[in-house]
């Protein structure tokens, strides 16, 4: 079994993690998750990601690393025969603070079976054992298969992680936080009528006493023509909730005959410790161009780091942020939005992005006019706040087009690229 690796860094402790995670015993760390998705009739079959922590198994500095993974699958009933595999895998170049994901795939019939999968490095060992329930997706009722969430979602066709087009690398833990806090899912959508109607989906975010925290606007669909199956890859951010376990759910119905099916799944928003304010993170928190006055700029400029640090304490809290809301704000947007050498926070996106946080919402699409790719964001916990940001020059300086509060300015030529029937409320 042939497996190639993404490895990624990450910041802080993944330690807290819903149930459906399973966290490995022994002296190597990681963790184990599974979605579910329907085959072809009576089977399915059942991708197994799992993220090690490199950190667990690596001492000092190395050139390369080689581990073995290892699998038993068990029916617990007897009736159906065990399978075991194993394979070996060298990192080369491993980082202390680094974790690598990956996943394979097993064919099999609905019903439960115990999985024990072990990790081992010379005398390092660690093991899961894990129930695998695998839902029977036959029958002609809509169904949703299990959601499964991502730690990056992209268009590398060529990616191990790749399928119907899309690139789709697994979150095992289920787990986000700041700096890596927008949760990104995919989950198939079966036995729809296989005709040229619509069907809808509606995806929302729930707290552990059952309130909706985020929720993104309905969304009609256009079916494949004579498929009973769609698939559908979503987004919604994080930013500003409070620590703890959510549960995102999604619903579906075909308006060719109104049935429909629900699907949820946990996840845990972990705040992390607050970092400290070095020059780096000085440098975020003391980004208050969009918020300060004249005078407070001056002022703050003539300050020290430590009358610095006291001043953003009092500053931040006044506009209704914390140090840490707008360490984060300013960090994404020079990751997210920068072009060339204009660092993202003073692109118009960057701008938006700090003063109003991370949208509820973003659609993109090409406009007809003019041919510019776009991107709309919707802040609907803002009263329906709406921006559009174009790439009127072709470079990926998406400039904004058009706002829907005064406090934002709107181009005078604005309707050249968005048509009032659009911004009135049409379909984007």
């Amino acid at each position: 079994m042939s497996l190639s690796i993404l490895t990624a860094i990450i910041f802080g402790s993944l330690m807290l993690h819903p149930s459906d995670v399973a966290e490995s015993r022994g002296d190597i760390k990681f963790y184990v998750s599974k979605s579910t998705f329907r085959l072809k009739d009576s089977v399915s079959y059942a991708e197994i990601a799992y993220m090690l922590d490199l950190s667990s198994f690596i001492e000092d500095t190395v050139e390369s690393l080689t581990y073995r993974v290892s699998l038993e699958l068990t029916d617990p009933s007897g009736k159906k025969k065990p399978l075991s595999d194993e394979f070996e895998q060298t990192l080369r170049n491993p980082s202390s603070t680094g974790f690598i994901i990956d996943q394979f795939t097993l064919f099999l019939m609905p019903g439960d079976y115990d999985l024990k999968l072990s990790v081992q490095s010379g005398k390092r060992k660690g093991e899961v054992l894990t129930r695998l329930q695998v839902p029977d997706y036959s029958g002609d009722t809509l169904q949703i298969s299990e959601i499964q969430f991502a730690w990056h979602i992209g268009t590398d066709t060529t990616s191990r992680f790749a399928k119907y087009g899309i690139e789709v690398v697994p979150n095992p833990t289920s787990s986000y936080y700041p700096g890596h806090d927008t949760l990104l899912f995919f989950y198939e959508i079966y036995n729809l009528v296989p005709d040229t109607g619509k069907y809808l989906v509606l995806s929302a975010i729930y707290d552990s006493d059952s309130n909706v925290v985020r929720a993104t606007r309905p969304k009609v669909k256009d079916k494949s023509e004579g498929l009973d199956k769609a698939v559908e890859i979503g987004g919604i951010a994080l930013q500003g909730l409070n620590e703890g376990i959510y549960t995102l759910k999604i619903q579906v119905m075909d308006m060719s005959n109104q049935n429909s099916a629900t699907a949820s799944r946990k996840f845990v928003y972990s705040l992390g410790q607050v970092e400290m304010l070095s020059t780096e993170l000085l440098d975020y928190a003391g980004f208050i161009e969009y918020f300060a006055t004249a005078d407070e700029l001056e002022q703050y400029e003539q300050l020290d780091e430590t009358g610095k640090l006291v001043f953003l304490r009092r500053f931040w809290p006044a506009h209704g942020l914390t140090i840490q809301q707008v360490i984060e704000r300013v960090r994404y947007a020079d990751e997210h939005f920068t072009v060339g050498k204009t660092l993202g926070r003073y692109t118009d996106r960057g701008r938006i992005y700090i003063k109003y946080g991370p949208p509820d919402e973003i659609t993109r699409g090409t406009f007809e006019l003019e041919s510019r790719d776009r991107e709309i964001w919707h802040y609907y916990r803002a009263s329906g706040i709406e921006f559009i940001f174009v790439d009127i020059s072709g470079t990926g300086d998406y400039r904004l087009v058009y706002s829907s509060i005064p406090d934002e300015p709107t181009m005078p030529d604005w309707q050249r690229y968005v048509s009032p029937e659009e911004v009135q409320g049409g379909e984007w």
